[in-house]
């Protein structure tokens, strides 16, 4: 087990062994006025995961988790699972839409199917698409459920400034029942 703080424990040897899992935490003098937040990044430029990463850290008491290597859907699914069968959740999923091989769009699709939606973090989705369709091929447009659901949207590029503030405002926005 590897604790990471808080209320968190759960196994991720074969996460952490793929060297595909990086986790860090913060904190601050609001740490007892808050839970921690759990926030957990899909990307498959591992450079630019980290800098997200980085530039999320400068928000009070989260926890961060970082997904780059594919097949991503499957690791985040199992990961959520994982929390879910501890009592923890996550409460951001930030992924980018056009993954090697995957589509951010079926990755929330799948934890809309397979977890309840009470466990379901707030969706938020990037992209460098320079058509502004949000994923290739209308991806955006096969998954209207998802649509339903998504928190915010960031076109890339973006300023550290633009992630940080439309995450802390989907973090401070309270979560919807479906």
């Amino acid at each position: 087990m590897l604790d990471i703080g808080c209320h968190l424990r759960y196994p991720c040897k074969q996460y952490c062994s793929l060297g595909n899992l990086t986790i860090s935490t913060t904190g601050g003098k609001d740490m007892e006025k808050r839970e921690r937040c759990h926030i957990i990044v899909i990307d498959d430029n591992r450079d630019l995961a980290v800098m997200v990463q980085r530039i999320l850290k400068q928000l009070q008491n989260v926890v961060i988790t970082v997904f780059y290597l594919s097949p991503f859907g499957d690791q985040v699914l199992q990961y959520l699972k994982n929390l879910q069968e501890d009592n923890a959740k996550v409460d951001v999923l930030l992924t980018d839409i056009d993954l090697l091989g995957e589509i951010g769009f079926e990755i929330i699709h799948r934890i809309m199917l397979e977890l309840p939606a009470d466990c379901w973090p707030k969706f938020v989705v990037m992209s460098g698409d320079p058509e502004g369709n949000f994923g290739k091929n209308g991806s955006m447009l096969e998954y209207p459920d998802v649509m339903l659901h998504l928190a915010a949207k960031v076109e890339k590029p973006f300023l550290a400034e633009t992630i940080e503030e439309t995450i802390r405002s989907v973090i401070a926005t309270p979560t919807q029942k479906s």
